[in-house]
């Protein structure tokens, strides 16, 4: 029980983190100095053991962390992972922040980022860098990359490694940002091809025949003759009859307007004084 809640004591986390953090600048400070120093010291480096190399009193080193640090850059960056080799202290830095709960960085994502760096990163810095400067003191790609990067050129050649890194960029662009997927899809529809653009819709002109307002009818000529008779026969009081003739016949012809119509009109019987 003492045991267990030592280890659950916040001053012991957050000497833990301390210390954690701590490792990790200093072997960050010792890759960054190797970048400058390292070709003067990988001769003292590689001749004698760590031990050897700590205890020399000959031993003049000039990275900015002693012996200790020339070493431990010399094995990191040549022999592991080349300069993505630095992501391994940050990964320290980070976890000692955690612990000290200064961070609130998740610890399975930090660690996915850091893997996903090593192994990537590794491979793309020793097929760019090693051939753009392939006598440098420093080993791009490590011992690493150097080898998968051979591998992997022998098996799909150049043109498949350069995709693989894009594929290792974009894969890392969308983990860390959410947004970029839009930004991609964005991008990629603005240079769609002029081919699959859509044309704008052109007016046929069976549509502006159609548009144009409609005007009024104007009545037949056998339906304002009609109209006049009507007109006429019904100011006469005793045309009752002849109006109603008149309608029937109007009505007919409306049903067949080739029809000519034809009527006679009745003569009017005048009563002489006498017969009154």
């Amino acid at each position: 029980m003492n045991r267990l809640a030592f280890l659950k004591n916040e001053r012991v986390h957050f000497l833990t983190g301390v210390v954690i953090a701590f490792i990790g600048i200093f072997l960050l400070l010792a890759i960054i100095s190797f970048f400058f120093t390292g070709a003067a010291d990988q001769s003292k480096v590689l001749n004698l053991s760590f031990f050897e190399l700590v205890r020399s009193d000959n031993a003049d080193v000039d990275n900015w962390t002693g012996a200790g640090g020339a070493f431990l850059a010399e094995i990191m960056v040549n022999d592991w992972f080349g300069i993505f080799s630095a992501m391994i202290p940050l990964f320290l830095i980070l976890i000692g922040l955690r612990i000290m709960k200064v961070s609130d960085l998740s610890f399975m994502k930090a660690l996915f980022i850091t893997a996903f760096g090593l192994i990537s990163g590794s491979i793309a810095s020793a097929f760019i860098l090693g051939n753009l400067f392939p006598t440098s003191h420093i080993n791009w790609g490590g011992a690493h990359g150097t080898a998968i990067e051979q591998l992997l050129e022998n098996s799909i050649g150049w043109p498949g490694v350069v995709l693989l890194i894009l594929l290792f960029l974009v894969t890392l662009i969308v983990i860390l940002r959410k947004s970029s997927i839009y930004a991609i899809q964005k991008g990629l529809a603005n240079s769609k091809p002029s081919l699959y653009q859509e044309k704008p819709e052109e007016e046929s002109p069976v549509e502006e025949e159609f548009s144009e307002p409609l005007t009024a009818k104007q009545p037949g000529v056998l339906r304002r003759l009609f109209g006049r008779l009507k007109r006429k026969l019904a100011s006469d009081p005793g045309g009752d009859q002849e109006n109603h003739s008149l309608d029937g016949m109007s009505h007919e012809n409306n049903e067949d307007p080739t029809v000519p119509l034809t009527f006679t009109e009745e003569p009017k019987m005048h009563q002489s004084p006498l017969q009154a």
